[in-house]
């Protein structure tokens, strides 16, 4: 009965594995989509919907990296611009003080595997 409870675990945990991949590809689909749908409201000059749909796959970036990841800080520093452009310069300077936290991280990260 022991092997068989092993069997039902390792099943379980393959099955586990396998949803986590569909719901990661589903969200980055999602954030790709509203990423694109950002981009075409910038050349709409809709900027209060490209700032929505950006806002949007900024959250499904949070979402599928870690905290620290780089991409997060290109992704701020974008809406950063976008705010910036549009007069909003305190929302904007938010952006990229988030963005400024994450490369600092990074770049201490980094310099630490270096010195290691």
């Amino acid at each position: 009965m022991r092997h068989h409870d092993t069997d039902f675990d390792t099943a379980m945990d393959i099955h586990e594995a396998l949803l986590a991949t569909i719901a990661d590809d589903e969200t980055k689909g999602l954030r790709d989509l509203f990423h694109k749908m950002s981009l075409i409201y910038e050349k709409k000059i809709n900027y209060h919907m490209e700032y929505i749909y950006s806002c949007h796959s900024l959250e499904f970036y949070k979402q599928s990296l870690l905290p620290n990841d780089p991409r997060l800080a290109h992704a701020h520093t974008g809406i950063g611009y976008m705010l910036q452009d549009q007069s909003h310069v305190d929302l904007a300077l938010e952006h990229f003080e988030h963005a400024f936290s994450i490369d600092l991280s990074t770049s201490q990260r980094n310099y630490q595997i270096i010195v290691e």
